[in-house]
């Protein structure tokens, strides 16, 4: 998958450095090699364009098929099913998880697994200040992967996880510091599903949802007993100052 989408940045770069334009990753996949022959005037762009073409074709056909093959081995030895109640991480995500966090026993507590997912930071801090620091490849880097993507699927689908993306944003002022703390959360919850065995609570994880107050900040509710001004008659305009 990997792969495929390098293949895929690398076209709409093709078209971005030649044509001057931008085309959408959803168009490229649906694009077939008879459609480059009238894209690119230049004929070595048309056959690169075609070879790329061709390449995200073969290595969707071969993800579908690996899929088929391991999937029913995946859902039957691991809590797969289960991971894929978590708002944000699909098959690819789903297994991905599961196979490389293998036996959730071994991690003794949550901190445990998400140090392992390479989601905490390794500074060593006295007084508020850096003494030093740790190895920051320690760990499982595709767990790291999976659990940032699935932070970038969830904000996008999960109004509490976009919430709280906005609030570490804000704090922080860094979209990826406030990514990777969806992603430390995300991480700390399917510990949780895996071990126990549960579906996915959004509120266990981000709390009850505050429904958003009426009105703007700073200016009254509605239906508040607030009289309208009356219309200003000609014996009051009369005493106005002008």
């Amino acid at each position: 998958m990997r792969q495929r989408t390098q293949n895929i940045l690398s076209f709409k770069s093709l078209v971005n450095r030649n044509l001057g334009k931008s085309i959408d990753s959803n168009a490229i996949k649906r694009l077939n090699e008879e459609d480059i022959d009238g894209m690119f005037r230049n004929p070595h762009l048309v056959l690169s364009a075609k070879a790329t073409i061709t390449n995200i074709r073969n290595l969707k056909s071969l993800i579908v098929e690996l899929e088929k093959a391991a999937l029913p081995d995946v859902s039957a030895t691991t809590p797969y099913d289960l991971l894929l109640t978590v708002p944000g991480i699909g098959k690819a995500l789903g297994m991905t998880i599961a196979l490389e966090t293998g036996p959730v026993s071994r991690f003794r507590t949550p901190g445990d697994y998400v140090s392992y997912c390479r989601l905490v930071p390794t500074q060593r801090l006295s007084n508020d200040k850096v003494k030093g620091k740790g190895n920051s490849k320690n760990g499982n880097k595709y767990l790291c992967w999976a659990f940032v993507e699935a932070a970038n699927k969830m904000r996008r689908y999960c109004p509490q996880a976009q919430a709280y993306f906005t609030r570490k944003t804000i704090k922080s002022n860094c979209k990826a510091l406030a990514t990777k703390a969806l992603a430390h959360k995300i991480a700390r919850a399917c510990f949780y599903v895996m071990r126990d065995q549960v579906p996915f609570d959004v509120v266990k994880i981000f709390g009850p949802m505050a429904l958003p107050k009426k009105g703007r900040v700073g200016e009254p509710e509605r239906g508040l007993d607030i009289k309208p001004l009356e219309p200003i008659g000609k014996s009051d305009a009369a005493v106005l100052p002008r």
